[in-house]
């Protein structure tokens, strides 16, 4: 499966999930929260750059609801084939409890396969982009989800 064949069935397999009103988790009003959910707002699945997203220490994704990390999902794997450096921050997401959970068996095979390409598309080089044992945890739960 190639990169963009990968990011079509993603894309198919996330159509359908709406943009939430609201971002982030709950209704905290702290600066942090607000400036977040302002740049999930600002932005679409197709939108979302590394810019927004590539800073592991300022990650809106991590304050994202449920729902908005399934709407912004297709970008994150987007940014994950265009930039294999961004990987590892998208594994963590996977691995952040309820998130693959909270798939379809139709998402999780989508999002399983598009892993499958990054790991193909890494190579010897995996190890410079992200950790081995959070691939294989990202996997098996995904697997799992499939199952």
């Amino acid at each position: 499966m190639s990169p963009e064949e990968a990011l079509a069935a993603v894309r198919r397999a996330f159509e359908n999930v709406p943009r939430p009103e609201l971002m982030i988790r709950g209704t905290c009003s702290c600066c942090e929260c607000a400036e977040h959910n302002q740049t999930l707002l600002s932005h679409t699945p197709e939108t979302i750059t590394l810019q927004e997203l590539g800073n592991a220490a300022w990650d809106p994704i991590c304050f994202a609801s449920d729902a908005a990390f399934a709407y912004y999902l297709r970008g994150m794997i987007r940014l994950a084939l265009e930039d294999a450096s961004y990987t590892d921050q998208l594994l963590f997401h996977l691995n952040c409890p309820g998130r693959v959970e909270a798939l379809d068996p139709g998402q999780a095979r989508a999002v399983l396969d598009a892993l499958w390409v990054v790991t193909e598309r890494a190579g010897e080089d995996a190890g410079r982009f992200y950790d081995d044992r959070m691939m294989e945890d990202a996997m098996g739960k995904l697997e799992v989800k499939i199952l």
